[in-house]
């Protein structure tokens, strides 16, 4: 089971504008004000801005209670103060370290692994595990993608097809993922607690179900391969304000319909 995070911890959500996993940021963020003071939440919206503009990626992809998640987001927004940052200004690591100061965690959502999206996780990761080693935050929950390292996944059609797009025509999604990856795993572990978080699928049209279930070993068995962006949001949230895992990689997905998940928040952490 995943504790429930405390009031009395101060998070910062950083979400990438656009994509999926920026998406995960933004559900992050519902959850947050649902479940902290607002003075608690701090919010940094990261793109490139010359390829990807400087909104503020109001939008999320979903398809179940669309309209109620647009509402839920834009009323969140409307509540906290929203820091904008072009993750290629010569000025954006001065920035990140202003957007969480004081905070005890960091929830990060950065760049994107869709092909059609510009490639900006290392970059994002380098400064921002940099700004966090100059304020004193060590605390980290940041999304990765299932496919990079050992995921933990036993051998699927659906792992061997992406394995091979990653290997093939996505190589630069594949390369900007490892290279985030190497820069959180690579500080000082005096400095970063991190939990590396790879999703499955994050497939728009799963229903949120308030559990999930992780992989951290070849022993844990095996995911269904799509979950909702929501329920990998409060994963990480619950992980960022009340540490289960540090310095440690996990595959989060839903459990596979032969198996009974929990019927309450939180997932198998076998």
């Amino acid at each position: 089971m995943a504790s429930s995070p405390s009031a009395a911890k101060q998070v910062a959500i950083i979400y990438g504008t656009k994509g999926g996993m920026g998406d995960v940021g933004k559900f992050a963020l519902i959850h947050a004000v649902k479940t902290l003071p607002l003075e608690n939440i701090r919010v940094l919206a990261m793109s490139n801005e010359a390829v990807e503009g400087n909104s503020l990626g109001l939008d999320i992809d979903v398809k179940c209670e669309t309209g109620l998640v647009h509402q839920q987001f834009k009323a969140a927004i409307e509540q906290v103060n929203v820091v904008k940052i072009d993750v290629e200004s010569d000025q954006a690591e001065l920035e990140i370290g202003n957007g969480i100061k004081h905070v005890d965690a960091v929830v990060a959502c950065l760049g994107s692994r869709q092909s059609a999206l510009p490639r900006w996780l290392g970059t994002g990761s380098k400064k921002l595990t940099s700004a966090m080693a100059t304020q004193g935050v060590s605390r980290l929950v940041i999304l990765s993608s299932m496919g990079i390292r050992d995921d933990f996944l036993p051998k699927s059609f659906i792992r061997v097809l992406w394995g091979t797009l990653l290997h093939t025509i996505w190589r630069s999604v594949r390369r900007d993922l490892i290279t985030q990856e190497t820069n959180v795993i690579e500080t000082d572990q005096a400095l970063i607690d991190y939990v590396l978080v790879r999703p499955v699928g994050l497939d728009p049209e799963k229903e949120r179900l308030d559990t999930w279930k992780l992989l951290k070993s070849r022993d844990d068995g095996g995911l269904d391969i799509a979950i909702s962006k929501s329920d990998v949001a409060l994963f990480m949230l619950g992980e960022a304000l009340a540490p289960t895992l540090h310095r440690h990689a996990v595959t989060i997905g839903s459990f596979p319909r032969k198996e009974s998940g929990p019927k309450t928040q939180g997932g198998s952490q076998k």
